[in-house]
């Protein structure tokens, strides 16, 4: 961009008569403003260039900043009488110069000069879009997403570094002996040492599942003051991430649970699904705040446990109702497939057999459930077609360095 504009304004001061004053002056605008870019973007203290050596207040620096400063007063456009957000940007980014060159001399002595090509804010946006790649295709993330993204992101930084972040405070370069004798090292049996990816697995699910609390109950607070009956993409995606955590958790846990037919984290978020429905009912025969409710399933612990007073407690009957839609669902959906209908219209489809089969249940929990348990199998659906890509890729790769 400096060397179009250096060329334009040669070409305009050189090979222009003086008829064409207009153009004259267009030259030494555009010259000035040349020399204003290599000011504010110095990188080497011995740069060909005697303005990108390095900011130090020099006579001919001032000289260009003092004329950039003048221009941009006096510029006008059409019959506008103020100033352009661009004009105040540079005139703000002039003065800031200035001013932290005064700071740094002031604490380093005369002899200091700025490199400004290092004043950018060129790594808050390298970041910026290491948060939106994190969150796949969502280049909008919300404030759940980008706190998990960051977080995940921090400690990876801290494993390349060489630095476990499972390190508890105070122990750095203890002894290992020392901590063994006392009981706060690691296990002497090396097999029971978790290798470096075991704990960034442990970790990555962590991360995937910090929801704030705060986030939580404010998304599902029951309220009689919420007028609409169709929950918003923001509800939605707090419901499906809650969704997924437990089941991380149902697929991690062994024994008799593993065992059953239905692990005790697959039935708590069962009944943290029943009460999201039911709150959106808003029906208190269905639900109520967990501060409020007395009657409940026994599986309802972990969501008490997780509310801090808004969360919707489901009544025993409804979370019984609820059992035979979520069942109603998978026959629905059982000769489909990948168990989800492709036709048009899923929802409402299979909201018209609901309406058939239970006449009794409110038409909003009918409605949200519909749209909730699709919503879940379509995202548990498309993470299956995604791994089967991803695998497919890892074979090729490995198929091309074999050859």
């Amino acid at each position: 961009m400096q060397l179009i504009s250096n060329s334009t304004a040669n070409c305009l001061r050189h090979f222009l008569t003086d008829a064409e004053a207009d153009f004259t002056e267009e030259a030494r605008v555009i010259e000035l403003f040349d020399k204003v870019c290599d000011v504010l973007n110095s990188a080497s203290p011995a740069d060909p260039k005697s303005l990108r050596r390095g900011y130090k207040a020099s006579e001919e620096q001032e000289a260009v900043l003092d004329g950039a400063v003048e221009e941009l007063l006096a510029m006008r456009f059409g019959s506008a009488r103020h100033l352009y957000p661009f004009q105040k940007a540079m005139l703000v980014t002039i003065r800031s110069v200035r001013g932290l060159l005064r700071d740094m001399r002031s604490a380093f002595g005369e002899d200091t000069y700025l490199l400004t090509r290092r004043l950018t804010q060129d790594q808050l946006e390298g970041l910026f879009g290491m948060v939106r790649g994190r969150c796949g295709s969502n280049s909008n993330p919300n404030p759940v997403d980008a706190m998990a993204s960051l977080r995940l992101l921090t400690i990876l930084s801290g494993l390349k570094c060489g630095v476990s972040p499972l390190r508890r405070p105070g122990t750095a370069g203890r002894d290992p002996e020392v901590e063994l004798e006392e009981g706060t090292g690691a296990s002497a049996d090396p097999n029971d040492v978790p290798s470096e990816l075991d704990q960034l697995a442990e970790l990555q699910e962590e991360a995937a599942d910090a929801v704030p609390p705060e986030v939580a109950a404010d998304l599902e607070t029951f309220s009689d003051a919420r007028a609409s009956d169709v929950e918003t993409e923001s509800e939605m995606e707090s419901l499906l991430q809650e969704y997924d955590a437990a089941a991380k958790r149902s697929r991690s846990s062994g024994g008799a649970a593993a065992a059953s037919s239905t692990t005790p984290a697959e039935a708590n978020a069962m009944v943290y699904v029943c009460g999201f429905v039911a709150g959106r009912a808003r029906d208190r025969s269905l639900g109520a705040p967990s501060s409020q409710s007395e009657d409940g399933p026994l599986d309802a612990l972990w969501v008490r446990l997780r509310s801090e007073g808004g969360l919707t407690i489901p009544t025993k009957n409804f979370y019984d109702v609820f059992l035979e839609m979520d069942n109603c669902f998978k026959i629905h959906h059982a000769l489909e497939p990948d168990f989800l209908s492709r036709k048009p219209m899923v929802v409402a489809n299979f909201l018209e057999v609901l309406n058939l089969k239970f006449p009794t249940v409110p038409a909003a929990a009918k409605k949200t459930f519909a749209r909730a348990r699709t919503f879940m199998r379509l995202k548990t659906v498309n993470g299956r077609i995604l791994a089967q890509s991803a695998e497919k890729r890892e074979a090729r790769k490995r198929k091309q360095a074999a050859t």
